[in-house]
């Protein structure tokens, strides 16, 4: 090889290396400039991380990342034609960046600019159809400009995809209120034994109310058992206190407490968790001749269109000194892409009920359960049924199995 080729190879070669060389410590001098801003902002000195990312942008104008991040603080410190200006800069540079459209969005949401929201959710869905915020976006920009069937559909899609989405069943919630508040409900359970006892009946009309706040619901249950019946009034309360965190409260009285105890009240507290998850905590009391109380712990996760729960409640000294403990699992399948309908199948180890009612549901806290159910949502309708099997080993008579089935039927108006 000729001595002036060698000379050439070997200038760039050192020209490459020294341009590598060089690249490296400009890249972290970037990054350092935008971790320290992000901690500054984090830390409430915005007006610092925005000099500071300001400063830095005089000299690498096309740092992208450190651009997004000062729209993202400008936006966080009101300045949201600032922020706007330079959310834009960054999309007319990369016009594929979702983290920037997204803080752009975040913006037209936040001063009310509904048709700039839904323009952007519109890309967004274009450029990343699975990604179920910008169906949320697009929800709230269809909520914003008054077209709320529409966003409702628009949040029934995302729950179909994410059943455990705060924020739309939040938004759900709140439409339903203005949409389609009441729901009348009718529903029929039986049961059915091995040892040829007379059946249990129970009837049930609810009537519920969405409101601001949450839903209200009055029921009455209709019992027949042993030769014996009985009502139950009820009115429950599903009160929201902010996204993620909601209760239940419920309070009734028996006509004759023949079968039902003369008072029940109820209350549980849930929680989102986050990736997922929320639990819940609650209690029961069920006065017959003597108080019967029920603590009842939860935790569910929600897998994209799965949801899988366990639950475990305590009886107290249930007829002895150690607490009668009940374990039950159950597993939903969303379907139809509707975000209400599911199939669903559990096993409960205890109380063949996971919600005891009745004097004549303590009696049965030993059984082994395998369930299954089904809810489809059709039009302004929901249909419900649901059947399952308890094996209780008994010390006299064998064992006693215990066949249920239960079916309502609900109209949303």
């Amino acid at each position: 090889m000729p001595e002036c080729a060698l000379r050439a190879g070997r200038l760039l070669l050192l020209a490459f290396l020294l341009t590598a060389g060089g690249a490296a410590p400009l890249w972290a001098q970037s990054e350092a400039v935008r971790t320290d801003a992000r901690s500054a902002a984090i830390a409430g000195k915005r007006a610092e991380a925005a000099s500071m990312l300001a400063t830095h942008l005089e000299t690498f104008p096309r740092d992208a990342d450190a651009r997004l991040l000062l729209g993202v603080v400008l936006s966080w410190d009101g300045k949201y034609d600032d922020a706007e200006r330079e959310l834009r800069r960054v999309l007319e540079q990369s016009p594929t960046y979702n983290d920037a459209r997204v803080a752009l969005a975040n913006v037209a949401w936040w001063t009310g600019r509904y048709d700039l929201l839904q323009e952007l959710a519109a890309t967004g869905r274009a450029q990343r159809p699975y990604d179920v915020e910008w169906i949320m976006l697009d929800a709230r920009a269809l909520d914003g400009l008054g077209r709320r069937r529409e966003a409702r559909q628009a949040v029934m899609n995302l729950l179909s995809r994410q059943p455990g989405h705060v924020q739309a069943r939040n938004l759900k919630n709140r439409l339903d209120t203005q949409l389609r508040p009441w729901t009348l409900t009718m529903g029929y359970g039986t049961d059915r034994f091995s040892d040829q006892r007379t059946p249990w009946n129970e009837y049930t009309t609810s009537l519920s109310r969405q409101t601001s706040v949450g839903s209200v619901i009055g029921r009455v249950s209709h019992a027949e058992r042993f030769g014996y019946s009985d009502r139950l009034f009820e009115v429950e309360f599903y009160p929201s206190f902010r996204p993620g965190t909601y209760g239940f409260v419920s309070y009734g009285r028996a006509k004759d407490d023949t079968l039902f105890p003369n008072y029940r009240v109820a209350a549980d507290l849930y929680q989102s968790l986050g990736r997922g998850f929320e639990a819940s905590v609650g209690m029961r009391r069920l006065a017959f001749s003597s108080n019967t109380d029920i603590y009842l712990g939860t935790l569910t996760k929600y897998v994209g269109n799965w949801m899988i729960t366990g639950k475990v409640f305590s009886v107290p000294d249930f007829e002895g000194p150690e607490d009668s403990l009940s374990y039950h699992g159950l597993v939903r399948r969303y379907i139809r892409g509707d975000g209400e309908s599911f199939l669903s199948a559990g096993y409960s180890r205890g109380s063949s009920r996971e919600e005891l009612t009745d004097s004549a549901e303590l009696l049965q806290l030993d059984a082994d359960t395998f369930r299954a159910g089904a809810e489809m949502l059709l039009g302004r309708t929901m249909v419900s049924v649901s059947g399952s099997t308890s094996r209780q080993e008994r010390v006299r008579n064998g064992t006693l199995w215990q066949h249920s089935f239960g079916a309502s039927f609900s109209v949303f108006f």
